[in-house]
């Protein structure tokens, strides 16, 4: 838990950082927590439809635009692509269904060989 909490909080405080790099692991816990709160959002808007519920998830949903564009090019550093690539979210369809596979990928200091993976302990 204390892991999705420290890369959620990552993703606020770099929303300005477009040039560093962000680790798959915190990538996606990042992703999943924006998620559980859309969700719980969702939920709520679903049970007690009032204005201001409504207004708090597209608020949310607005304000996480910067953060989460900014994590994505630094997910893209780590995996060896440029920040050239974020234009593909203007392809409908097809552009974040790549991008979802590049956020995918492996950083590149272990695709060149230049750390080895960790082996998970038993």
């Amino acid at each position: 838990m204390k892991k999705f909490k420290r890369a959620y909080l990552r993703q606020w405080l770099g929303y300005t950082d477009f040039m560093g790099e962000t680790g798959r692991g915190d990538f996606w816990r990042a992703i999943a927590v924006n998620a559980v709160i859309l969700a719980a959002l969702a939920l709520l808007v679903r049970l007690w439809p009032t204005q201001f519920l409504n207004f708090l998830g597209w608020g949310y949903s607005v304000i996480m635009l910067l953060p989460t564009v900014a994590m994505l090019a630094r997910r893209l550093h780590a995996a060896g692509r440029g920040t050239i690539w974020l234009f593909l979210l203007l392809v409908p369809a097809v552009g974040p269904a790549v991008l979802l596979g590049m956020a995918c990928m492996k950083d590149k200091c272990y695709v060149e060989g230049i750390l080895k993976p960790q082996k998970a302990s038993r």
